[in-house]
């Protein structure tokens, strides 16, 4: 907590990541990605921490003390495997101080992060799963909302930046697996230039969907028509991301290069007044 004084009053400025809540920490993480100018963006962050009176008393040098005074972040410090909020337990997968994350942890914070806003204390819903909860229950967006509103009000932001900061700086293997082991059986990538035009359709009606994309890309070697898609896209789900994610990653990337080499994807009066052209 840092002081200041103006005209014999004092005005508290909370500063440290205990004094924090992560709802806050979610709209301050929020306001500081925008596109606004830096003084508009920490006024912003200042009157949350400390009020708007103490914003509109501010003089310029004591407004650049209060900024470089702000320390809510220590995304050095290790993420705790178990938080307890109003006498439940909530856990969360690590392995070597680093969060693990499945398909479907990724796909649930994606949703959250593409409608904007302060999506960090959803994704921390996300990851920190309730221990009487069922899998299936852990995901229902009803329970997600709720939870997130009940962290945003019990979780401190010395205890959320460590995860909101591994959850930005995510680092995915771009190198995929050729083969992935799935319930005791090998599943083997399939050469992007051997893809079927069954399976390329199939694969642009499920670009948006990680597990279902890689169900299908997985499946070198096998019968095409006879695998239920659907049943081993829900096994991919429950994989590690990084058994998945770099073979998406790689489609797409041969995706873009594919529509780029051929002229019959692109619109080919693109630019062109069709009401201008003469009847010859």
């Amino acid at each position: 907590m840092k002081t200041f004084k103006f005209k014999g009053k004092s005005y508290k400025l909370r500063n440290k990541g205990n004094e924090v809540t992560l709802g806050e920490l979610s709209k301050i993480a929020s306001i500081l990605n925008s596109e606004d100018d830096f003084t508009g963006k920490w006024l912003e962050v200042l009157s949350i921490l400390g009020g708007k009176e103490l914003v509109e008393l501010l003089p310029i040098k004591e407004f650049f003390e209060a900024v470089q005074s702000v320390q809510i972040s220590d995304v050095q410090s290790k993420i705790k495997k178990q938080i307890t909020v109003n006498g439940r337990t909530y856990s969360v997968d690590i392995e070597k101080g680093e969060i693990i994350l499945r398909a479907k942890d990724l796909k649930a914070i994606e949703d959250v992060a593409s409608k904007g806003g302060a999506w960090a204390s959803k994704a921390v819903a996300v990851v920190y799963k309730d221990d009487l909860l069922t899998d299936n229950e852990h995901y229902e967006p009803a329970h997600l909302k709720h939870k997130a509103k009940l962290f945003e009000d019990n979780i401190m932001a010395d205890v959320a930046s460590p995860i909101m900061f591994q959850l930005n700086a995510v680092q995915i293997k771009s190198k995929h697996k050729e083969r992935i082991e799935i319930d005791g059986l090998v599943r083997s990538l399939i050469p992007f230039k051997k893809l079927t035009l069954g399976m390329f359709i199939d694969l642009e009606s499920s670009i948006d969907d990680i597990s279902k994309l890689c169900a299908i890309l997985y499946t070198s070697g096998e019968d095409y028509a006879e695998i239920d898609i659907e049943q081993r896209s829900e096994q991919m789900e429950c994989e590690p991301i990084d058994f998945v994610f770099g073979a998406y990653k790689s489609y797409l990337s041969f995706r873009d290069s594919f529509f780029k080499s051929y002229d019959i994807f692109s619109d080919p009066f693109e630019g062109i007044d069709l009401e201008e052209m003469d009847e010859d």
